[in-house]
């Protein structure tokens, strides 16, 4: 059936699109974005998480979006990059649909999957923000 296939190209585009958090990214902002250098909260990704089972789980699932493969696929993009993705690609019925600060939240819950540290405040839909968050092994993990 053409339509798992075409889903499955989607996704494997964004999985590579993803894989881009250089080094030239600005590191220092990310400390001031709140505690534990964390750039979402755990309460906005738990917002992204219910977003996901809503939206995307009908297609994907959350082991996509984790782990080593993402951190290679994404490992010289910013948040940024994933945003505009999103909502170029998602859903894949009706692009860019869903409210901006809901692809942030579906954003920090994929940050949250990957074990990047929450902290006080949230991401917005922001590009010169979304630009501060790097993707990839080792950016803005907890310890």
């Amino acid at each position: 059936m053409g339509g798992l296939r075409e889903r499955s190209t989607v996704l494997l585009a964004i999985v590579v699109l993803m894989g881009c958090a250089s080094s030239a990214v600005p590191r220092g902002p990310l400390a001031s974005t709140g505690g534990s250098n964390g750039v979402y909260s755990a309460a906005q990704a738990q917002r992204g998480r219910e977003a996901f089972t809503e939206v995307c789980r009908e297609c994907h699932s959350s082991s996509e979006f984790r782990g080593r493969d993402f951190e290679f696929t994404w490992r010289r993009r910013t948040a940024w990059d994933l945003y505009r993705e999103l909502r170029r690609t998602m859903p894949e019925d009706f692009p860019g649909a869903l409210a901006p600060q809901t692809y942030v939240d579906v954003i920090a819950y994929v940050l949250e999957i990957n074990d990047y540290a929450p902290g006080g405040v949230e991401l917005v839909p922001d590009e010169e923000s979304l630009r501060r968050v790097p993707l990839g092994p080792g950016a803005n993990k907890g310890g």
